[in-house]
This record gives C-alpha cells, sequence and structure tokens, in this order.
C-alpha cells in the first residue's frame, strides 16, 4: 500500500484539513507514514495568510525537493491549505 505522510503548518483550520485530507486518503487505500522518510508521499499543509508558515512550509519543501531527509521514494510531494488574497500580488 502506498503512503503518505502529512506535516501541518498553520491554525487549528489547517490541522483539521489535515486530518480531513489524511481521511480521504487511508479510504483510497493509503496508509499514514511515521517517520516521513518511509513515506511515498510527502504533503505540506500550510496557511498563507500566517507568514510563518508559509515561509516554514516553503524551506521545508526546499529540503524535500533537496533531499533532506531523503525524498519520498515516488519522487512525490505537495503542499495544500489556505491560500488567502496578498496585497499587491492579485493572487
Amino acid at each position: 500500500m502506498p503512503s503518505v505522510y502529512i506535516k501541518t503548518y498553520g491554525c487549528q483550520m489547517n490541522e483539521r484539513d489535515s486530518e480531513a485530507v489524511a481521511a480521504q486518503l487511508v479510504a483510497k487505500g493509503y496508509t499514514l507514514a511515521r517517520p516521513e522518510a518511509a513515506a511515498d508521499v510527502i504533503l505540506l499543509n500550510t496557511c498563507s495568510v500566517r507568514d510563518l508558515a508559509e515561509q516554514k512550509a516553503l524551506r521545508k519543501m526546499e529540503n524535500v525537493i533537496a533531499g533532506k531527509p531523503p525524498a519520498p521514494a515516488s519522487g512525490s510531494a505537495g503542499v495544500h491549505g489556505l491560500c488567502g488574497q496578498k496585497p499587491g500580488t492579485g493572487n
């Protein structure tokens, strides 16, 4: 069975969202991996409203891409979560 590691940054709503994503993935046949090095997929859940959480998640993703810790065997990683509009970005 494929495994997933979900790391959550930010607010309590992000924790709830991570739990929901985990439940959906388990229903699809994934197992939850601990530690992350054992995962086939790494998902980072962050909140762009909280800048510190977003910066931590982006640094973590840079490390995952660089293979620190070792990247998932499948090479699959992603970021999800709340993405609010930032002033001056048009996003």
